[in-house]
This record gives structure tokens, sequence and C-alpha cells, in this order.
């Protein structure tokens, strides 16, 4: 999603603006008026963002995010004829497009609105633009526009954030640099035979070794926590077992749908799950057995469904599923047997519906039969960054 990271408009254009924004305020100073012009004011304004965390470190997504921009009058606007006016302290801050506005209000002090007894007031909210609008009555007096949100979505890294503050002939631009850190959850998935160590084919009645493994790759040091995967085994595959040292696996038998989990994944970390199903001795040759394996992570674990494959905060989805296709190969008439040998068989695990648990000789055992029994299979890895 592309989005505006500065305030663009400038001269004729950002006076227009101005207008249109506050023309609901129904102020009676005279910053629009053609026919008085402002000179000598002076303001000095810095922006500032606060995270619940420490902000130098950046800001994951969900993270709930305050934007201040503060302008102090150093020098107090004078008229063409050298008179003190009351020209408005108008700062502008137009947030990204993927930034999720909560709340936006106004801080002042010396000012004629903080002196009427309203020193604190709601921002003019357009879109994804905020602006406060006061009139400095003291020198010192100040306008602070506040901004409270968050990011849901990407993207994510390095951004600029930019305002625009105006005050008798005085344009400030104080900026914000933050860094937004993006969880990235990437599933790759593998399958192994004996027929073919690559997964290609399966003889009838053989087994197929699913490695499925999942990854998180950031912008920067995000943190996935509540990782989940989906595993839809395929039609006709019959589930034997399944392991990992990483996550907790259950089997739901009517969907034919394994479900792992894990609290978080660290930046550069990988989890990897083993499954193993068998093939019908009849299935016709030619089947395609096509698996599917759909990662993400979610801001609650109740959040996890195997309905819908949803998952949440994450810069990049695209690489969130890997499939693999195995297909049936029967013996060419004249071979006299299945190619490839005897199938592999690893028995059952034991792993039965909502069981969470998965004992360390199972993934001894499915690793020795992958390493022992198919030559190149893929075991999986663990990457770190």
């Amino acid at each position: 999603m592309s989005f505006l990271s500065k305030w663009t408009l400038g001269g004729a254009l950002a006076i227009a603006a101005l207008v249109a924004v506050f023309s609901a305020f129904g102020s009676t100073a005279s910053a629009g008026d053609d026919d008085v012009g402002f000179d000598g004011g002076n303001i000095d304004c810095f922006k500032s963002a606060f995270g619940f965390d420490d902000p130098d470190a950046g800001f994951e997504l969900g993270e709930e995010v305050r934007f201040e921009v503060t302008c102090v009058v150093v020098d107090l606007g004078t008229d063409v004829t050298g008179g003190f006016v009351d020209d408005n302290l108008t700062i502008i801050d137009v947030l990204p497009g993927n930034f999720q506005i909560e709340d936006a209000f106004c801080l002042t002090t010396g000012t004629i609105e903080a002196l009427s007894g309203v020193p604190n007031f709601s921002a003019a909210i357009s879109g994804q633009t905020v602006a406060c609008q006061a009139t400095p009555f003291f020198l010192g007096s100040t306008v602070t526009l506040v901004v409270i949100g968050n990011w849901w979505t990407g993207p994510c890294g390095d951004i600029k954030n930019v305002a625009t503050a105006e005050y008798g002939g005085d344009e400030e631009t104080p900026a914000e640099f933050i860094f937004v850190e993006c969880a990235d959850i990437s599933v790759t998935k593998t399958a192994s035979t004996v027929t073919d160590s690559t997964g290609a084919t399966v003889a009838q009645g053989g087994t197929i070794i699913y490695v499925v493994t999942v990854c998180n790759e950031p912008d920067g040091f995000g943190e996935a926590q509540f990782v989940f995967v989906f595993d839809q085994l395929p039609l006709g595959a019959e589930f034997q077992s399944a392991a990992s040292a990483e996550f907790a696996l259950t089997f739901d038998g009517t969907s034919s749908q394994i479900l792992g989990t894990t609290d978080s994944l660290q930046p550069g970390e990988c989890g990897t799950i083993f499954i193993t199903v068998d093939t019908a001795d009849d299935a016709p040759c030619g089947t395609p057995f096509t698996n599917l394996a759909v990662g993400g992570h979610s801001v609650l674990a109740s959040d996890i469904t195997g309905s819908n494959f949803v998952g949440g905060l994450e810069g990049n989805d695209d690489n969130n599923r890997a499939t693999v296709t195995t297909t049936v190969a029967c013996p060419t008439p004249g071979d006299g047997g299945t190619p490839g040998g005897p199938s592999v068989g690893t028995g059952n695990s034991g792993l039965l519906d909502n069981d969470t648990s998965v004992a360390g000789w199972q993934l001894a055992l499915l690793s020795l039969l992958i390493i022992g029994s198919l030559s190149g299979a893929y075991v999986g890895y663990r990457r770190v960054r």
C-alpha cells in the first residue's frame, strides 16, 4: 500500500488547505485575509514519537504509538502596520495511509484559548490529515498536536513523518524518523517418498513424508507471537503421524487437518513439522496428492481457527502458503513390480484429536527413517539470522 510520508502542500495550496480544514472553527483571526500580511513571527517546533516499548528500538505492528508536535512562540507576529495581530498558530500532520488514527487533540498554554479556559480541545481530522489551530498571546505560548494510533498492516521499515506549522509568516517542518517492525511468517514445504526423494512420485500404497518449515523473517526485529500453521492433508491420504520439536500439534480427523502452534518465533527463528501419510493400495495411477500448508501469527491465541486460515499483523503475507504435489506412479507393464520398491511405514504416532503433546521418541524415529531410508531426503532446517 502506498502512503503519504509528509505534507506536500505549499504556498497558496497550503493556505487554501488551512482555510478548508478550519472552516468549522469559526475563528475571527485574519490568517486567511489577503489584505493583512504577517511578519516577524518566529516559532520553534519539534516532533516526537512514543510507544509502549523503547521507540529507539522500533515499533511493532499493533503497538500503540503517540505522535506529538509541539511549537513554541519565540517572537510574536505583527501586521503590516507593525502592530500585534492575533494570528493563528497552525500545525498540520498527514499520517501514513496504513496508520490507524484512534484519537487526536490539541494542548495549549499561553494562548487565547487557554486564557479563555479551554487549553485542551479536539483536533480537526480529515482522512489522514490532522490539525490544530490556536492563537498565541504571550512569548513562550505553546501549541501541541497529539495523535494516537497504530499500524495494523505494512509497508514496514523506515518511515519519515513530517508535520507543517505556520505562525506570523514563519513556517516550520518538524520531522520524526521511526522504524516499524513487522514479523513476516514464511512457509516452505517438501515431500519425500521411497520412489522419489524429491516427493514428485509415490507408489500405490506408499508413504509420503512431508516436511513443513515455518520461519519468521521480519523487517527489523519484529517478534512473531502466537504463531500457527495449518496443514491440510490431501484427499485420500491416511494420516499416520506428526512430530515437531517447536510446535504443539493437534490432528482433526474430520477435516484431515493438522494444527501446529507455538507462543513465538524470534527474528530469524524457524520451526519444523514432520508429517507422515499413507496412500491407498489401489490409488489410481496419476492421482495427484496435493498438500497445503498455511502459516501466520495472531494477536491472541484464541484468534487461531482452522476454518479461515486467517493471520494478522504482518507486513507481507505473500509467502504464508506452500503446496507440494506427489503423483501416484504405477508399474510399467512388464517391469514385474512396483517402481521404487516397498513403501516405508512409520506406524501410528498415537497423536489423537486435541492432543497437543508429541513424544520425543516420535521425532527421533521419524528423523532416523528420513535419514536412513530416504536418500537425499530433506530433513528441515532452522535458520538463524
